[in-house]
């Protein structure tokens, strides 16, 4: 699967990503002026824009498989990363409570054939 880049796109160079970066920028710089939240599209070749807004505001996008989401929308997150982000929350006032272990569960036993 190779690997991921995280980047931060400034809007106001979309000209010049347009004029000088060939076929890759042009279409890069198409989608990062022209993608909207809950878009599906946003794929420029070698990428895609999975999120915009303005540069006061907070992005927070998960990114995996060669493909990335906002954090509202990410499914199947490891425990390890949902604790980060409990923890993250904590840091920040919040009253997140530790995650309940859960109880080990045992099969059922099997109906006998015949």
């Amino acid at each position: 699967m190779g690997l991921n880049c995280v980047a931060v796109l400034l809007n106001d160079h979309c000209g010049d990503l347009e004029r000088d970066g060939g076929e890759i920028g042009r279409r890069m710089a198409h989608e990062m002026c022209n993608s909207s939240p809950g878009m599906t599209s946003g794929y420029f070749g070698a990428g895609r824009v999975i999120s915009r807004d303005h540069a006061d505001g907070h992005q927070i996008v998960v990114v995996h498989g060669n493909t990335g989401c906002t954090i509202d929308k990410a499914e199947g997150l490891p425990s390890w990363q949902q604790e980060a982000l409990a923890e993250c929350l904590r840091r920040h006032g919040w009253a997140i409570p530790k995650r309940r272990k859960r109880a080990a569960t045992t099969p059922s036993p099997q109906k006998p054939t015949g």
